[in-house]
Order: C-alpha cells, then structure tokens, then sequence
C-alpha cells in the first residue's frame, strides 16, 4: 500500500511538471489519410504530436515474442484487426509511474478486449531494459504488444518533451484525440472516460 502511493505520487519520469493535454482549440490543419504517416515524415515539434493529427506509424519487433508488429494493422484504412481504439503509452522499466499505470491499462484492456488495443512504447537504452519492461508488463497481467522505440519514432511522438508516461488516446482512424503526461489519480481517475470517447467516435473528429 505504501509503495503504491510512493509511486503514485511520482507522476511523470521528468524534471518538468505534468501535463494533462486537452485538445488545441485551433486543430492542426490536416487531411485524412489513408495510412498512418511515417515518423520521418511527420514535421518536427517540440512538444510532440499534437491532438487532431494522425498518430505517426508504429513499425518493429515485439520484444514479447520477437514477432513483427505494425500500428497500421489494428489503426487508419489499412487496418486488418477490429480494433476500434488503442492507447500508445511511451513508457521505460526505470520510471516507477510507469510501472504504476500498467494494472489500470491490464483492466482496460480485459475490459474491452479486441476493441482496444494497448501499445508499449519502451524508451529502455540497451536490451537489459527492455526485457526488464517485457516483466513489468507480463507481472501486471497486461497483454500488449511492447516495441523499443528509436530516435526518429521519439522524435515523431514525444518531440523534445519526453516526460514519461506520455499516454495518446487514439480512435479508429488514427487520429489522437487526447494524451496524458505523466501517472496519478487525476489521469487514472479521467483515462476510463477518454477511451470511452475515443471508441464512440470512430470516425475523425472535427474540431470548432
């Protein structure tokens, strides 16, 4: 119980303060795609994707089984799987809020099966720390494909701003509706209700 609020307490991995990111009220402009873009291709900002855009593609390795994973089979128009949401958490096996979402998501997950997939972006430094992280997942009973991110991928998602856990709530057609930085009671408290909206609305939100 005291380990849980120690950890609960520490938010986000990061010297800055946490951030929970509502939508811009000024979208990105954007035109729907019909794949996920490439992280090399996504334009380069500080502060990372930007709510209303498409989440950038997911390509590599799932460090579970050494099987090959891409974001644009379970999201966007060349989706093959029946996902209808998927949270992308960036996340590391050192960073203890980090640690401290991943039941919330194992019953997220098992909540709504198929329909939502939950994706481990593991910024681990060397293969120590990614199987460390491959644990931490596995021991919170949480069944999510885990893929180590490299530079370009970090750059696409995070940008500069790489507090951690940073969690995108993204629908069916890839767009990010919403992301939380950092892990505590007001992000586990507001994460159920986020999903909830991201799988009633499939289709691209437009944005006032």
């Amino acid at each position: 119980m005291i380990r849980t609020a120690v950890l609960l307490s520490l938010v986000a991995c990061s010297a800055d303060p946490p951030v929970e990111r509502a939508p811009p009220t000024q979208p990105p402009s954007v035109t729907p795609a019909s794949s996920l873009p490439e992280p090399a291709d996504v334009p380069f900002a500080v502060a990372g994707v930007a709510n209303g855009a498409y989440a950038p593609q997911v390509i590599g390795t799932d460090a579970r089984d050494d099987s090959a994973f891409a974001l644009s089979e379970f999201l966007g128009d060349s989706r093959i799987h029946p996902t209808k949401a998927a949270i992308v958490s960036f996340s590391a096996s050192w960073c203890g809020p980090c640690r401290a979402s991943l039941p919330q998501l194992a019953e997220l997950k098992e909540q709504h099966g198929e329909e939502l997939l939950v994706l481990i972006v593991s910024i681990d430094d060397g293969e120590a720390g990614l199987r460390a992280e491959v644990r931490a997942v596995q021991e919170a009973g949480l069944d999510a494909p885990i893929i180590l991110a490299d530079e370009a991928l970090q750059r696409a998602w995070l940008g500069d701003t790489r507090n951690i856990p940073h969690l995108f709530i993204v629908n069916q057609v890839g767009e990010v509706l919403v992301q939380d930085r950092g892990y505590g009671s007001n992000v586990q408290r507001v994460l159920p209700r986020q999903l909830g909206y991201a799988l009633s609305h499939p289709e691209y939100v437009e944005r006032d």
